[in-house]
């Protein structure tokens, strides 16, 4: 891409903070908004698209509390699909493509094999509802667009599940976690690096994807490995004893997928993508977190 500049949208979270910095190590030209640009207002992104002259929309934004959508189904659908709709006629009209990020929660768990991109959807929760609205609004206003379904993220920075177990595993003796939910973590570094690479060397192949690092494991394992690797690294020094439990005996506002794996191959073979272990992603992660 000649004369680009990638707009980063909803850099302040998670994932956004990662592909910043990660583009940012690519010497790419980039800016990069979070609150302050309503994504939900047509006027505001076209008056921003035309000031930057942005070349590539990253659209990191997202309403990401599970079970407080339930409760706050308007707001979750105007960050997940309204701001979704927006980007994407903007993205249109700008002939410029459009990186969009989903989730596994789009899908019911049905299935016992990894999810295909052309699987039939069906969200148990508002939050997934609202996913697979953002997904629906961008396909159908916009040729352009990669939309990446992806699972379990964690990383340094943001709330997540790694730092949450990391805290509740230096302040609780026995902590009780669901052994029947099955999944891939993914680590919002590892995706960061790819995502800087796809901008770098855009092929066009338009389309969803499924993401996640290499491995399909339940909540208790990946609690499991966090509390080792927390205390290999420094950061725990007492041993939490850990009690699975199935779903039933854990209830949430919102309902989860028993099995949201993904089959991968898509991205690695069109796209180039690498994935790593789960594990290898997990430790990097806690090393940073370490110091």
């Amino acid at each position: 891409m000649d004369n680009i500049m990638i707009w980063v949208i909803g850099a302040a979270g998670m994932l956004g903070s990662d592909i910043l910095q990660q583009i940012k190590n690519y010497n790419l030209p980039v800016c990069a908004t979070d609150q302050e640009c309503d994504i939900t207002n047509t006027q505001t992104v076209e008056n921003f698209l035309q000031s930057q002259k942005i070349s590539c929309m990253i659209n990191c934004a997202a309403f990401t509390d599970v079970n407080g959508a339930e409760q706050q189904k308007e707001k979750a659908f105007a960050v997940n699909a309204r701001g979704p709709e927006v980007l994407a006629s903007a993205a249109q009209q700008y002939r410029i493509p459009l990186i969009h990020f989903s989730t596994d929660y789009v899908f019911s768990g049905n299935k016992t094999s990894p999810y295909l991109e052309t699987d039939n959807t069906g969200p148990l929760s508002v939050y997934g509802e609202s996913k697979l609205a953002g997904e629906k609004a961008v396909q159908e206003n916009c040729s352009n667009y990669y939309i990446i379904r992806i699972s379990w993220l964690y990383g340094v920075n943001g709330k997540n599940f790694v730092k949450t177990m990391l805290r509740l595993l230096a302040e609780k003796p026995e902590i009780n976690i669901v052994n029947d939910q099955y999944g891939s973590p993914t680590s919002s570094l590892y995706l960061g690096r790819n995502i800087a690479g796809l901008i770098k060397n855009f092929s066009g192949q338009w389309g969803i994807y499924h993401y996640a690092d290499e491995g399909i494991i339940t909540w208790y394992d990946f609690t499991c490995a966090i509390q080792e690797l927390g205390k290999k690294y420094g950061i725990l020094s007492q041993t939490a004893a850990l009690k699975p439990v199935s779903t039933g005996e854990y209830p949430t506002p919102a309902v989860r997928p028993a099995y949201s794996g993904f089959c991968k191959n898509k991205i690695i073979k069109v796209l180039g993508f690498t994935v790593k272990p789960w594990r290898e992603n997990l430790e990097e992660i806690i090393r940073l977190l370490a110091g």
